[in-house]
């Protein structure tokens, strides 16, 4: 965009490893998205947004493992109490089809 207005000089001399990144990064976005889609198809919508929400954990661990992040207390308990969460949410939820009393307004 900046370059059809001719206020791209800054985007000219963007080094190339930036631009390669930014590229990188939308291709992981958009399967990333192709994968929360597919995968609301193949189960509950429920299901799907728990998985989805372990996301920032796996970002964690694999920028640890592969990238050699550091990380600290403050962030490893985080991942600890999501992890917590989700396990927590995967087993208090109903059965599907079933209507809690709080649902219904009992």
């Amino acid at each position: 965009m900046l370059l059809l207005t001719g206020q791209g000089g800054l985007f000219l001399f963007t080094p190339w490893e930036a631009v390669g990144a930014l590229l990188v990064t939308g291709a992981l976005t958009a399967v990333a998205q192709i994968t929360l889609a597919q995968a609301l198809s193949l189960t509950t919508v429920a299901s799907a947004a728990t998985i989805n929400g372990m996301n920032p954990v796996l970002a964690a661990l694999l920028a640890f493992f592969l990238l050699g992040e550091p990380l600290n207390l403050l962030m490893v308990l985080g991942t600890l109490l999501t992890v917590a969460g989700v396990i927590y949410v995967q087993a208090t939820k109903p059965e599907v089809g079933t209507v809690t009393q709080e649902m219904a307004g009992d």
